[in-house]
């Protein structure tokens, strides 16, 4: 069911190697779950979340639902990881923080092993997502309110958030109503895929460290500049002052900081909005 090159191998290696870290550190520590409060000092809507994972390969997804209460319907939102970092642990405060509020969260794989050609990545993260809409409607979890529909990636999977929402229509997903790529970078990433057919009403918010020696601006700032048919109060560009590359990593509440706590208000803003 379905619904409405060059590699620089000095700075993939870098990559790679920090994510091999994170993914094994991950792999030592203990679940945390953050505090009843959001960062803003407001109470969350929930007190659990539910995790589960489906398929296998590079088209494997976990799902995350709110519980504690449990929801009748929430908004969907695709959380796209950085390359090699295919363990959920990577972004669990941020994760955490999200679900918590009332919104499904998926998260797709789309990479079956650390090093993999990056050809595929975009149709495997689309084929993620429509699984799990497959899975969400199968009538064992919380209901998608399909009318709230969001993505957002960091680091190349920011480059996919973008991928995912030009692709959207013609693979039978939602709407995707806003977009948050934060410090996107293509490497090895191949072409970003043509964002004119985007609607104008979409929101997106593209977001560069400056101090990211990794993947820099570039592709920001183009993701930014594909996307002329959205007018400029539907989009933003920023660039978040004393944000390595790695800013949004955060394995855990006790991880998180101002940067953190910058990010994720940000997205629930454009979310609130969007929505």
């Amino acid at each position: 069911m379905r619904y409405l090159a060059k590699m620089n191998l000095s700075r993939v290696s870098k990559i790679v190697s920090f994510f091999l870290f994170v993914s094994l550190l991950a792999l030592t520590t203990a679940s945390t779950t953050l505090a009843a409060s959001r960062p803003d000092g407001a109470d969350y809507l929930h007190n659990r979340v539910i995790k589960s994972s489906y398929g296998r390969g590079a088209t494997k997804y976990y799902l995350y639902e709110p519980a504690d209460p449990v929801p009748d319907m929430a908004p969907v939102i695709v959380f796209i990881h950085g390359f090699t970092a295919t363990m959920p642990m990577t972004y669990k405060g941020w994760i955490d923080h999200i679900v918590k509020q009332g919104n499904i969260l998926i998260y797709p794989v789309y990479q079956a092993f650390f090093i993999a050609s990056p050809i595929t990545f975009p149709s495997d993260t689309v084929k993620g997502v429509q699984d799990a809409f497959d899975e969400l409607l199968s009538g064992d979890h919380v209901y998608p309110d399909l009318d709230k529909f969001a993505v957002v990636g960091h680091s190349m999977g920011g480059v996919l958030a973008a991928d995912v929402a030009a692709r959207a229509e013609e693979a039978g997903l939602p709407e995707v109503r806003a977009i948050m790529s934060v410090q996107p970078g293509n490497i090895p990433m191949p072409k970003l895929d043509d964002l004119s057919g985007l609607s104008p009403d979409t929101l997106l918010l593209c977001v560069a460290g400056d101090r990211d020696f990794i993947v820099g601006s570039k592709d920001a700032k183009r993701i930014y500049e594909s996307v002329p048919q959205i007018p400029e109060e539907n989009k933003a560009y920023v660039v978040l002052k004393g944000a390595g590359h790695f800013a949004p990593i955060s394995l855990g509440s006790f991880m998180c900081n101002d940067l953190d706590f910058f990010l994720w208000q940000a997205f629930d803003e454009l979310c609130e909005r969007a929505f």
